[in-house]
């Protein structure tokens, strides 16, 4: 009688790691699947976020020069770090109607700030105008560069850098 009882514990346990062992490599096999889903779906978003990022940059350099205008300069709230507008001038005989205004990291050359205006913010002939905008810089010396769009698919640009060295140091 003892050894039958001690050879039913052993197929039981023999049965228990056998049926543990199968669910923990078939659980491996799901990790595994779920795994390979997340990184395929990071890659496709990388895949689109570099066609996005290829399509605006061509889209921008195949932009012809808005003659007419004339970046004056960027309003910064020191305090708080804050792009809060550009100053445009309209130096052409005509009206001209700003659609778009885009901050570039000009080092990395990647757009950190997009606002656009609908209606268009409008430049009478000889007039100056802030546009108003409101983007965190960041704290540490970085180049910057602002292109403003206007209505008529022309662009004009102007490179900053915030902080300037001489402050920062």
């Amino acid at each position: 009688m003892f050894p039958k009882i001690y050879i039913i514990t052993l197929r039981t346990r023999f049965i228990f790691f056998t049926v543990k062992a199968l669910s923990e490599a078939s659980s491996g096999v799901k990790i595994w699947k779920k795994s390979l889903a997340a990184l395929s779906l990071v890659f496709i978003g990388i895949i689109i976020v570099s066609a996005v990022y290829f399509y605006v940059q061509a889209s921008l350099a195949g932009m012809p020069e808005a003659e007419n205008l004339e970046i004056e300069g960027v309003k910064i709230n020191w305090k708080d770090s804050r792009l809060t507008g550009v100053e445009v001038a309209n130096k052409g005989s005509k009206p001209s109607g700003i659609v778009k205004v885009v901050l570039l990291d000009a080092e990395a050359r990647l757009a950190v700030y997009s606002q656009g205006f609908s209606p268009p913010v409008m430049l009478n002939a000889g007039e100056v105008k802030m546009v108003n905008l409101s983007h965190k810089l960041l704290a540490h010396p970085r180049d910057y560069e602002i292109i403003v769009i206007t209505a008529d698919g022309a662009i004009k640009t102007y490179d900053f850098s915030y902080p300037k060295l001489e402050e920062a140091a």
